[in-house]
């Protein structure tokens, strides 16, 4: 195992910062499970970091995985680069997918065309990480290929959200853009909102193509779209006094309404 050389820390270090990893086009996944979905995705490993002392309770697929380099690093260094308070002592640097020429940057505007891959969802300014990387769980779970997010929604490679996500990110293909418009407008497939003046969504049909948009925490789905005509307001009932339910709860929700002939076939 080669020593993590000091050029290559204070690149990895700079990582916990959103503009150094878009202008590296790299990010770090932390932990075994994490390391290990990512050696097994279809993006690149730059390399494996092991913490000085770790090394024999990381699993042998991890240390011996074919042509990515293992580098030890000393624990203050590797602190430096780790975000988790008690890390595991292994992490791993990861390219940006190259099948994904949009990720990790900001489109100025949803097309029709990305609205095909349906069905999806797409969040509203949902600004907590962990229910970003929660809904990306769901997602994969339940088979949906895409999640688009627009501005102000938390950023799929902070820390909390790739830990939440569970492996999810490398498999969902996430989008983020300036506006939803014009493509919401001439969606090819069904879009529903999350809103609590809608229909009761265990009355309404589905065809199994719907993008289901979330909004805000606080503040629900942006007035101009909840205004559009040419979406269905849907809500969850419930029969307790509850004043909503967790934005993550309810994409599961959702994503089971809306799959459930997928998953049964």
């Amino acid at each position: 195992m080669s020593p993590l050389s000091k050029i290559k820390h204070k690149l990895y270090a700079s990582l916990s910062h959103k503009k150094y990893r878009q202008e590296h086009r790299l990010l770090i996944v932390e932990g075994i499970k994490m390391v290990r979905e990512a050696l097994n995705a279809e993006w690149k490993v730059e390399s494996v970091i092991v913490e000085e002392g770790k090394a024999a309770f990381i699993p042998d697929d991890i240390i011996q995985h074919t042509n990515v380099p293992v580098l030890g690093c000393e624990n203050s260094a590797f602190k430096q680069i780790s975000s988790q308070i008690n890390p595991e002592g292994v992490l791993a640097v990861v390219h940006f997918p190259e099948n994904q020429p949009g990720f990790g940057e900001m489109l100025p505007e949803l097309s029709s065309e990305i609205l095909r891959e349906s069905p999806g969802f797409i969040l509203d300014n949902i600004q907590d990480p962990g229910n970003v990387g929660t809904i990306l769980r769901i997602a994969d779970w339940f088979g949906m290929k895409t999640v688009i997010c627009t501005e102000g929604t938390a950023d799929i490679l902070n820390p909390k959200t790739l830990r939440s996500s569970m492996g999810a990110v490398f498999r969902v293909k996430v989008i983020y853009v300036q506006s939803v418009f014009p493509g919401i407008l001439h969606s090819p497939a069904p879009v529903v909102v999350a809103d609590m003046e809608g229909e009761d969504l265990a009355e309404i049909a589905v065809t199994g193509r719907e993008w289901v948009v979330l909004g805000n925490e606080a503040n629900g789905v942006h007035p101009e779209i909840s205004a559009l005509s040419s979406i269905s307001k849907v809500h969850i009932s419930g029969g307790g006094k509850a004043e909503s339910l967790n934005v993550g709860v309810a994409a599961g929700i959702f994503a089971y309404k809306v799959c459930q002939k997928q998953f049964r076939s």
